[in-house]
């Protein structure tokens, strides 16, 4: 292969990649705006209040992780993780439709997912 043929095909690499990689940032990008919009629906919630100042009160940190998005519903976790340790522990996940603003929450013990007033009986329950 000539030296402009080799020229070519590395320019044309290089904008693949390129190309590749702004595409990887717009994808990307949604999934930020949703979680931003999502985990600010949570945090409004006394319960999640309640839950993140229990897990502070015992020593560790509570965050939010973004399980799954499809179109303009959410699915995210609320975890702990633990000082000086790996380990991370699932409090509870939530799906949120962010155009009606319905917030459903996983029972793990049904399987399946519970509206949040009944889910905020659970947390009276687990945190007070």
């Amino acid at each position: 292969m000539n030296t402009k043929a080799v020229f070519i095909v590395t320019a044309l690499l290089l904008v693949a990649v390129a190309t590749a990689g702004v595409f990887h940032l717009i994808k990307k990008k949604p999934d930020q705006t949703s979680l931003t919009a999502a985990t600010t629906m949570l945090e409004a919630l006394p319960e999640i209040q309640t839950i993140q100042k229990a897990v502070i009160a015992a020593g560790r940190k509570p965050f939010f992780v973004l399980e799954q998005e499809n179109k303009n519903t959410v699915t995210i976790s609320l975890k702990e993780s633990f000082p000086q340790d790996q380990h991370t522990n699932r409090i509870d996940t939530f799906k949120i439709d962010l155009t009606t603003k319905t917030i459903m929450v996983y029972d793990i013990t049904t399987d399946s997912y519970v509206p949040l007033e009944e889910w905020k009986k659970s947390v009276k329950e687990r945190f007070l």
